[in-house]
């Protein structure tokens, strides 16, 4: 009995910690691509979609401007915090190895930061420009429908003038010219 116990301790219980350790760990020069972007491209979308629903909204854009900057300074926080929770729990003998996949995977994390503050930038401007326009053509709508009564209003007057003039008596128009 003792004997399988041992036996069973010597074989079974190392490749139970390897299998455990096979599962868990991740090679340094793929925790960027494997764990690390895939957080980010969940943050990174969660952050777009935010984006998207908040400047559809008919506010000002410089009402809804502070709040999309608190946003994003927030997802930059994000950025780095995940970043570093992935790579600052490396433990391993070989340190300057880790510390080339944690510079190789921040400048990819910093090439998409940049693309997603550049698309931030270029929303904002674009949908302050559709704001604008929309906002012009309400106002020409505006100053038509006034052109319109007015124009109408002339008509009218027009009309009543002309009235006058037909049931003034024919002597009179002699005297007033």
């Amino acid at each position: 009995m003792y004997l399988a116990v041992i036996v069973f301790m010597l074989l079974i219980l190392p490749l139970t910690s390897v299998w455990a350790q096979e599962e868990e760990e991740i090679p340094t020069d793929q925790l960027c691509s494997k764990k690390v972007l895939p957080e980010l491209s969940k943050e990174s979308s969660a952050f777009t979609e935010w984006m998207d629903r908040t400047f559809q909204n008919e506010a000002a854009n410089s009402e809804l401007l502070p709040e999309a900057v608190s946003r994003m300074k927030q997802f930059e926080r994000q950025v780095i915090h995940v970043l570093d929770e992935n790579f600052l729990a490396l433990k391993g003998e070989r340190p300057t190895e880790a510390a080339l996949a944690y510079q190789k995977c921040l400048d990819v994390i910093l090439e998409t930061h940049d693309i997603v503050r550049k698309g931030f930038k270029a929303a904002v401007l674009a949908n302050t420009e559709v704001k604008k326009t929309t906002d012009i053509v309400r106002r020409y709508k505006v100053i038509n429908s006034r052109l319109r009564t007015m124009l109408k209003n002339i008509g009218i007057f027009s009309g009543h003038l002309t009235e006058l003039n037909s049931k003034t008596p024919c002597y009179t128009r002699k005297c007033l010219r």
